[in-house]
């Protein structure tokens, strides 16, 4: 019987800088810097969508994305990790 070994993949961090920061004390194993990126989008998407339950939205509140080491690869922005749109609603379809 053979062992597999598992490669341990890269070891990101995401923190939260809104009213406060939290930095990511754990981490999460993601592919690569792509794979985090787009992590941060769900996070951000996540947090801005509570701050609007409570009435508010900052576009500048952003998740850091850190590497193992505590560097800094990148950060996503509420503003950037949704849509703004101001579309006119829906005209009714005629009867």
């Amino acid at each position: 019987m053979a062992i597999v070994r598992r490669e341990r993949m890269p070891l990101y961090y995401l923190s939260v800088f809104n009213d406060d920061v939290t930095l990511d004390p754990e981490g999460i194993e993601l592919a690569d810097h792509q794979a985090a990126h787009d992590r941060a989008v769900i996070e951000a998407r996540n947090l801005a969508s509570q701050t609007v339950k409570l009435g508010h939205l900052n576009l500048r509140h952003y998740v850091g994305i850190t590497d193992c080491n505590r560097t800094n690869v990148g950060e996503v922005s509420f503003g950037e990790a949704v849509e703004m749109r101001n579309d006119p609603p829906a005209k009714p379809r005629p009867q």
